[in-house]
């Protein structure tokens, strides 16, 4: 009953304002008569999502109780699916941090197998068997708009991809649509227009094939915006007036309101004294319709601009203020929850700080009475300590000789590590390079071979193969400019992350960073050994994202684990047992607020009584000359030192090693 009567409430303050009934009245009163959790959350989710665009704080409500709702049932993959929408409505209210969370705890459950049949069906046509790829498909569409919000756009464009992939499979035609209409707004923002036209064509194509018109208006908004930019007044009109009228069909609130916003926009550049007004006021009054305040000071601000082109000046000043005030409203937030932050952060200082101050009162008091206590044994032991003094000071000084001859020796064998480190990674550099300078030497040669044939056809009056020998140089010059841009990219990237450490944390996509030194571990060995045949394997994450780490030193660490590994299965694959294939594999994985990387080979294993001593520097199992027993002791300092986190072995004789490095993220 507790439940139901907080369903009427909120139900009661969603639907204010609402000027007559739509299909989701029916969802909120069958919310309120139903009696099992299924249903429940059947109904919660599709009210979240129908409100994601213009009431996202409603939508957002919804949406968290559909997950609590699918958690408590255990029911993973429709928590999923519940969070897929969370995230995208935390993405609307600019909480960029808490979205990325929610559609990363989306993946954890959506990628995993098992989680196959933990789920309630979300749509009839849709089998339960399909359900995972389905919520898959709209992850990664929508963790693709938050990365293109954010800048993110290369890794935009791959979740975009991974997505394209599943719903083609699948034949999930309403994602296709929208993927289809993403990209094109990517196109449309790097004014790749024509681009940006195809997209959004092949958008509306489907979306009138299938009947799924939802967001057919928003298609037809963004073609509009297409041919603003083109300068191409008349049908961005067409387009915008068309897009009212699916909005209104179809209950798109959103798409409506935008099509207003860009309607006021497009007659303001037109001057339009008349329409500007009158559209200027239509979007404020659907703002305040549906609650929806985030582009209130944009609507003020098309006011103040009408009101000044009609000449009206009291009314644009009331509206310039206004928009003032909002945008001042909005800044003071943000200052707000900056100032609370910094609060915090003070407040914990003086608390560490008088922390600091007891414990040095503290430490005074117990060594005033340790001197006091002590004074006696002192004067008893001067004795003792004058005879033994000078046997002291000779074995001082062997001891400091000792000292001085370790600390060289040691310097030298890290200068050794270094120079092996840089030795690997010049072989892997060259043998990465190698491949996009084969590409060029061979299409030069080409080239030069098919000029010679376009001016023999030429001298000869043969023009229309002249005219395809030219056309065919093109493109294997456009092939010479692709594959030295490769190179150039290989250089660089390798310029930078083989430059001198600073110390200095920074943000760093460890995907690409593991994924570049895993490859040129792999190259170097084999540029070393052309008998090398051991496979090397990866299985990296895609939705880590960047992490605060010292790049060099964690490309360093990957380094020199990798090509322990490799040489350990190389070893063993000498000693041509049956049926061996030397492997390598590294995965990666976020877990919680660690990064997880596995390093694991199928080797003959640690033996049990040198797994603790691995790290320890100096120690190797490698022959004179190999190895200097530096490299795991490094890796060790490096991740648990430098980055606050662990790393640790697992091993079996016979079958191989798992290094696993925990870093936080």
């Amino acid at each position: 009953m507790k439940y139901r009567n907080l369903l009427i409430i909120i139900f009661l303050n969603v639907s204010t304002g609402m000027a007559q009934l739509n299909p989701q009245d029916s969802l909120k009163m069958a919310l309120l008569e139903t009696e099992t959790d299924s249903t429940r959350y059947l109904l919660l989710a599709k009210l979240g999502y129908f409100y994601a665009e213009t009431k996202t704080d409603s939508a957002l409500y919804f949406l968290n109780l559909a997950q609590s709702i699918a958690l408590t049932n255990n029911k993973k993959l429709s928590a999923a699916y519940a969070l897929d929408g969370i995230g995208y409505c935390l993405m609307k209210l600019n909480a960029y941090g808490q979205s990325i969370e929610a559609f990363n705890e989306g993946f954890k459950y959506a990628e995993d197998p098992k989680n196959e049949n933990s789920a309630w069906a979300i749509w009839p046509d849709l089998p339960l068997s399909q359900m995972r790829n389905s919520t898959l498909t709209g992850l990664h569409t929508d963790i693709g708009h938050l990365l293109g919000a954010t800048g993110n756009m290369e890794q935009q464009r791959f979740h975009y991809e991974e997505g394209l992939k599943l719903a083609r499979i699948n034949n999930y035609f309403e994602s296709l649509s929208l993927l289809y209409s993403s990209i094109g707004k990517m196109h449309l923002a790097q004014d790749l227009l024509d681009s940006a036209l195809y997209m959004q064509r092949a958008a509306v194509k489907l979306s009138l094939e299938t009947g799924y018109k939802k967001y057919l208006c928003s298609f037809y908004n963004d073609i509009a915006r297409i041919y603003l930019q083109k300068g191409n007044y008349d049908s961005a009109k067409t387009f915008l007036h068309t897009s009212l009228e699916v909005a209104s069909q179809e209950y798109n609130d959103a798409g409506r309101l935008e099509a207003y916003k860009i309607l006021t926009g497009l007659y303001l550049d037109r001057k339009n004294k008349d329409s500007s007004l009158y559209y200027a006021n239509t979007f404020l009054d659907e703002i305040n319709s549906m609650e929806n305040h985030q582009d209130l000071g944009v609507a003020y601000e098309n006011l103040f601009k009408a009101y000044a082109l009609n000449n009206r000046q009291d009314s644009a000043y009331k509206y310039q203020g206004l928009a003032l005030t909002t945008k001042d409203s909005l800044y003071n937030d943000k200052i707000k929850v900056l100032s609370e932050f910094q609060n915090l952060s003070l407040s914990e200082k003086l608390r560490v700080q008088q922390l600091e101050k007891d414990k040095v009162i503290s430490q005074g008091k117990i060594r005033t009475y340790a001197l006091l206590g002590g004074t006696s044994l002192i004067v008893l032991l001067a004795g003792i300590f004058y005879r033994n003094s000078r046997q002291q000071r000779k074995a001082h000084d062997e001891v400091k000789k000792a000292y001085g001859e370790l600390r060289d020796m040691q310097g030298q064998l890290v200068q050794r590590e270094k120079m092996a480190s840089l030795g690997e990674l010049t072989a892997g550099i060259a043998h990465e390079i190698q491949n996009p300078l084969n590409f060029v030497k061979n299409f030069a040669e080409v080239n030069i071979e098919m000029a010679d044939e376009m001016l023999e056809a030429l001298n000869n009056g043969r023009t229309d193969e002249a005219k395809t020998l030219a056309a065919d140089i093109k493109i294997n010059q456009h092939k010479i400019r692709e594959h030295g841009k490769r190179a150039d990219s290989i250089v660089r990237n390798m310029l930078q992350h083989s430059r001198s450490s600073s110390g200095q944390k920074e943000p760093t996509d460890i995907n690409a960073l593991v994924d570049e030194y895993v490859r040129l571990a792999y190259h170097g060995m084999k540029a070393k050994d052309k008998t090398f045949k051991a496979e090397c394997k990866t299985q990296l994450s895609t939705i880590v994202g960047k992490v605060n780490v010292i790049p060099q030193d964690i490309g360093r660490v990957i380094l020199n684990i990798v090509n322990n590994a490799l040489y350990y299965v190389d070893l063993k694959a000498k000693k041509n047992i049956p049926g061996y294939k030397p492997e390598v594999f590294v995965s990666m994985v976020r877990t919680g607020n660690k990064i997880e990387i596995k390093i694991k080979d199928n080797g003959d294993g640690i033996p049990e009584e040198n797994r603790d001593k691995i790290f320890q520097p100096f120690f190797t199992t490698k022959p004179t000359g190999e190895g200097t027993g530096l490299g795991l002791s490094l890796s060790y300092d490096i991740i648990t030192k430098s980055h606050g986190g662990e790393i640790k072995v697992e091993s079996a004789d016979g079958k191989g090693s798992t290094f696993i490095i925990l870093i936080p993220a």
